[in-house]
C-alpha cells in the first residue's frame, strides 16, 4: 500500500535517489551510512548476518523469503549499488 501523500509533503517520508541522499535526508553522515550499505550488501552477498545473526535459525528462515538466496532472510539491495 503507498504512504499517504501528506506524509512526503510534510517530509516525513521521502524518496531519495540513493543512499547519499537518503543519508543527507535523514541527516545521517554520508560517508558512514554508504560504508555501512556497502558492507551490508557485502555480508548479505554471502549469506551471513555477523552483525544481527539474521536466518541463523530455523525460526527465522522458515519466515523469510525463499527465493532470497543464500540467506531467506536478507538479500544485497541491489538497486543502491555503491
Amino acid at each position: 500500500m503507498p504512504l499517504p501523500r501528506e506524509l512526503f509533503d510534510d517530509g516525513v517520508a521521502v524518496r531519495p535517489r540513493g543512499p547519499r541522499a537518503l543519508a543527507t535526508a535523514m541527516g545521517a553522515p554520508v560517508e558512514t551510512f554508504t560504508r555501512e550499505i556497502g558492507r551490508f550488501n557485502l555480508l548479505a552477498g554471502t549469506g551471513v548476518d555477523y552483525d544481527f545473526h539474521r536466518g541463523d535459525s530455523a525460526y527465522d528462515r522458515y519466515y523469510g523469503d525463499p527465493t532470497s538466496v543464500p540467506n531467506p532472510n536478507e538479500s544485497p539491495r541491489v538497486w543502491w549499488r555503491l
